[in-house]
């Protein structure tokens, strides 16, 4: 929360309005687009084909959300999760809702100007290893390039699924 709002009093913007927004630093993360949503594999990762969901409107709360975009979000899961079904063999996966609640909206007016939401979608299908269980430091042995590349080779035919 700290470092989007230093982000913001920095560069005037949501850091988040930044790196999706037309003048995206890195249009090869991108996995998906839709009208309301872009899904993105970010350059930290946690774990392997780690996907970040983000609504290409600025909003802080999930439950600002449209019911066109709800719409255009269950179209945007739905491919999501038939990616990871075909290129994964159908892992195990959280999904986490990265949202303010609307207390915090009420009693800090200005985080609506700063702050994102947006999903994490984390797989399972790598096993920590020792150095991970002692150190917390994931070993990722693919760029979000590459991970990127590889979720989207082909999806035409996930497109018919």
């Amino acid at each position: 929360m700290n470092k989007a709002k230093k982000f913001y009093q920095k560069n005037h913007c949501c850091g988040v309005c930044h790196m999706i927004g037309p003048d995206c630093s890195d249009p090869l993360n991108i996995v998906y687009d839709s009208p309301s949503f872009v899904a993105v594999i970010p350059n930290a990762v946690i774990n392997f084909c780690h996907i970040h969901v983000y609504p290409k409107r600025h909003s802080a709360s999930f439950l600002n959300t449209t019911d066109e975009e709800i719409d255009d979000l269950g179209a945007c899961m739905k491919h999501l999760m038939n990616l990871l079904y075909e290129r994964l063999f159908d892992p195990s996966y959280n999904i986490i809702v990265r949202t303010i609640p609307i207390e915090t909206l009420n009693d800090h007016r200005d985080i609506d100007t700063y702050f994102h939401w947006y999903l994490e979608i984390i797989p399972k299908i790598v096993p920590d290893s020792g150095f991970t269980y002692s150190c917390g430091i994931q070993i990722m042995t693919k760029t979000p390039q590459q991970l990127c590349e590889f979720l989207r080779d082909d999806d035409e035919r996930l497109n018919k699924l």
